[in-house]
């Protein structure tokens, strides 16, 4: 099926730009976050060039240049401070991970001194990058007009004394592309230039040998207290609480790390033309959050894009909302969950949350122009117009308007379809900013949830016999909880038992080895 959905990049020009510390000459670029980039080479161009990153550090965040058009699958120069003094690193990523560590022969990265630093406003990086042009994942030598592309984090990187090791969260602080024309960086004093580079720098770079940090925290529980409620359900990340509450009776809490999301559910991030609607609330707004005046609805702890935040994903993602076909279900799904077994339930989730094709509240669609041309052209090569909300089970030479999870006329999804019912019942409790850290429990048997507020307290949360603990944190962060909870792979479990989160795990006698978390 093909949906018509288009998100708008961010995209700019360099110019040049003599930087006075070093007398280099550069073409340059600067985007709106304060992110600057500056590229000189030689004459003839060949496998080298020096780079300067400059942005503005909130004192522990990081920046990061790709050498391609792409963020994923190009080579990534990374730099960030620590303690005074620049850390950079090459990376490379082949998804919205936390990107690895790329070698290749011949590749290195040499300071040059008098444009390395960290002051109070910005960390600045000036290198000679060696072997750095014609890789499978940068642009090459020959080319006339480059794209590359830059992003900004302002999360503290983990470990961050080593160039290795260090760790990185999603680019919350913005990110895009920008061309350069490389004729216009050439210069006869590029050698000059070159020439000053040198490792032995005074304390301001480490590219790329950097001590690694090691855990001075105890391994030991540092849970102080107990709760004193007990529920039936303990419900943790924004996903099923309403139904488990409404369907059964029993006491439900659900636990969500992050804060109020629409306006409607308590949220006020509200947008500046409009002080009753939030921020999440506005569909327009989906492609625009990483830039937004609040971007605290981001997890900083996980290395792709993820929610955290009253609804989770459904609060910073695109909307798009297409219904499986029923084959999807039929195709190697176990029994009991063929598409017969759950239809019923499906049929009730989308009579509350319906999605739409034609989201706009006047019934209208606009900006047609691309869809008239696109429209026309696949009616003429034999493609079927459809409804993909109407019609899922046709996914065949067709195409359609998207399916948004719009509804009256603001974003879709649990927080507006759920959440209300639930809200409304005295046998639910939402605890926000709250997150949960482990499962306690011995050997099969759960007691309950230990979780963590804002200021980093920790207590523990009972379940009642017989109730049951929900994960419902999404992909990365419910296995992380079954991990400390000594539920997965064995090497993952002794990696949190050798880690600094201050986790007590069950006795060794009971790790459960399962594959948590493996083919995500």
């Amino acid at each position: 099926m093909l949906l018509w959905a288009f998100a708008a990049g961010v995209y700019a020009q360099s110019t040049a730009y003599t930087d006075a510390n070093t007398g280099i000459t550069f073409q340059q670029f600067e985007t709106t976050a304060g992110v600057s980039w500056g590229m000189a080479v030689p004459d003839t161009v060949g496998t080298d060039f020096i780079g300067q990153m400059v942005y503005p550090i909130n004192s522990s965040g990081y920046a990061g240049i790709s050498l391609g058009s792409l963020m994923v699958r190009s080579v990534l120069v990374a730099a960030w401070p620590n303690e005074g003094s620049v850390v950079a690193s090459f990376r490379e990523t082949s998804g919205y991970t936390n990107p690895a560590v790329y070698t290749a022969a011949g590749l290195s990265m040499t300071p040059i001194s008098n444009g390395t630093f960290v002051n109070s406003t910005h960390l600045s990086y000036t290198f000679l990058c060696s072997g750095c042009i014609g890789l499978n994942t940068s642009f090459d030598a020959t080319a006339t007009e480059i794209t590359l592309g830059w992003a900004l984090g302002t999360d503290a990187v983990t470990t961050p004394a080593s160039a290795s090791a260090a760790g990185f969260t999603y680019h919350d602080g913005g990110f895009g592309n920008f061309g350069l024309t490389l004729s216009s960086a050439t210069s006869a004093d590029y050698s000059t230039w070159a020439a000053i580079a040198s490792n032995k720098t005074s304390g301001g770079s480490d590219a790329g040998s950097g001590s690694d940090s090691t855990c001075t925290s105890s391994a030991t529980n540092v849970t102080t207290a107990v709760s004193n409620s007990t529920y039936d359900y303990i419900v943790a990340g924004a996903g099923p609480a309403e139904s488990s509450s409404r369907s059964s009776g029993k006491s439900v809490i659900l636990i969500e790390r992050g804060q109020e999301s629409t306006y409607a559910s308590g949220g006020r991030s509200t947008v500046s033309w409009n002080d009753t609607v939030t921020q999440y609330d506005v569909p327009s707004m989906s492609y625009y959050l990483t830039t937004a005046s609040d971007t605290s609805e981001y997890c900083t702890d996980v290395a792709s894009m993820a929610g955290c935040i009253l609804g989770g994903d459904t609060m910073v993602n695109a909307l798009m909302f297409v219904r499986p076909q029923e084959a999807d279900f039929n195709d190697e799904w176990p029994a009991g969950w063929q598409f017969a077994d759950v239809s019923a339930a499906a049929d009730r989730l989308y009579e509350r949350n319906p999605g739409t094709t034609l989201p706009s509240e006047d019934g209208q669609h606009y900006d047609q122009a691309a869809w008239n041309v696109l429209s026309s052209f696949f009616n003429s090569v034999g493609y079927k117009q459809v409804d993909a909300i109407q019609s899922p089970n046709e996914k065949t030479k067709v195409f359609s308007y998207p399916p948004w999870d719009i509804r009256d006329g603001k974003r879709g999804g649990p927080v507006s379809s759920y959440y209300p019912l639930a809200a409304a019942m005295s046998n639910f409790k939402l605890s926000l900013n709250t997150k949960v850290i482990r499962a306690v429990r011995s050997g099969s048997t759960v007691s309950g949830v230990e979780v963590e507020d804002s200021m980093g307290a920790r207590h523990i949360i009972n379940v009642n016999a017989r109730g049951k603990v929900i994960l419902a944190s999404g992909a990365m962060s419910s296995p992380r909880i079954l991990f400390n909870s000594g539920i997965g792979p064995t090497d993952q479990i002794i990696t949190v038992k050798n880690g600094c989160t201050g986790v007590t795990l069950p006795v060794e006698s009971d790790w459960i080895n399962l594959p948590v978390g493996q083919n995500l």
